[in-house]
């Protein structure tokens, strides 16, 4: 296991090793972010991704991958990766994502600890519970697109990155498709009382889910 630093930034970057010693290590010290291969020497790391976003949500998670399919990129980004790059890879453009990441990093809103679980999103019925009874339904899309922000809660995500998720085709990118999607979820989470989860655009960074001290933590459920 591979420990560099980002000398500018005073932020910890992990890399490399086997599935084993990824989790030993993050159990032992967690870095600010982790460079990851799925394909490791013990097993492929994709199926740990959701796993790791909702143990670790401040980590920034790179995934660098051969693995140039759709369904590959749309699954990591999905359960959490903050970036999906492929080989060969140029060391400028690793660069250039570990600065972007620690940028958001830097910049991205305090959150206190989690301490009970007071909402719970399904993904699969697209239903968002809170306490006594209250119930939003969204549809597979919104789902999709909310999902994706809960599940990266102090990152800003790019509309390029929430039309992946949606399994659009990079050449049909229209990322007028998304603020409409999150005009609608906005819509939806509006009709909260006191409007306790909400989702901000930050300027030239994407979007991101926000709460207030109503809640603790959202948990998703698969």
């Amino acid at each position: 296991m591979m420990i560099e630093h980002l000398s500018s930034h005073g932020l910890s970057v992990r890399a490399g090793g086997t599935l084993r010693e990824m989790k030993d290590a993050l159990q032992a010290q967690t870095p600010n972010i982790l460079i990851l291969d799925p394909t490791l020497p013990d097993g492929n790391a994709l199926p740990e991704l959701a796993d790791l976003r909702q143990r670790f949500p401040s980590m920034g998670i790179v995934v660098v991958t051969g693995r140039i399919q759709l369904q590959d990129r749309v699954r990591s980004l999905g359960s959490g990766a903050d970036y999906y790059l492929t080989k060969p890879l140029k060391l400028p453009e690793l660069s250039a994502t570990l600065t972007a990441l620690s940028r958001r990093l830097r910049t991205a809103p305090g959150t206190a600890a989690p301490a009970q679980v007071t909402w719970k999103f399904d993904r699969k019925t697209g239903n968002l519970t809170g306490p006594e009874g209250i119930t939003l339904t969204f549809t597979d899309r919104e789902s999709r697109i909310f999902s994706a922000l809960l599940e990266s809660p102090h990152f800003p995500i790019s509309n390029t990155r929430l039309l992946q998720t949606l399994g659009v085709l990079n050449d049909r990118l229209d990322t007028h498709r998304v603020d409409a999607l999150v005009y609608r979820i906005r819509r939806k989470l509006r009709a909260l009382p006191g409007v306790p989860i909400g989702i901000r655009n930050i300027y030239s960074e994407g979007y991101i889910c926000t709460h207030t001290n109503a809640i603790d933590f959202v948990q998703i459920a698969e």
